[in-house]
């Protein structure tokens, strides 16, 4: 009786794909979650170093420019890891 049901089931694109298309979602979420992690890690090592850097330095001048940069790098980052 299972191995109907199994045969059934395997032989069925809609359940299939359904199915394919559950685990993608699921592992892809999982992905954008490690990426996200990576880039709140690498955010706090930056605010960090500019902290110790102001207070040793006392007071200093910022660009707008490598935080652009900064924001680029992290959005290709992201575009890299989650492509398929």
């Amino acid at each position: 009786m299972h191995l109907i049901w199994l045969f059934r089931l395997l032989n069925n694109p809609k359940r299939l794909n359904a199915a394919r298309l559950r685990l993608t979602d699921e592992r892809r979420k999982i992905v954008e979650q490690e990426v996200w992690a990576h880039i709140g890690w690498i955010m706090m090592l930056l605010t960090t170093c500019l902290m110790v850097s102001v207070l040793c330095l006392g007071s200093i001048q910022l660009n707008v420019y490598p935080f652009i940069g900064v924001v680029y790098a992290m959005l290709i980052y992201r575009w890299v890891k989650l492509r398929k």
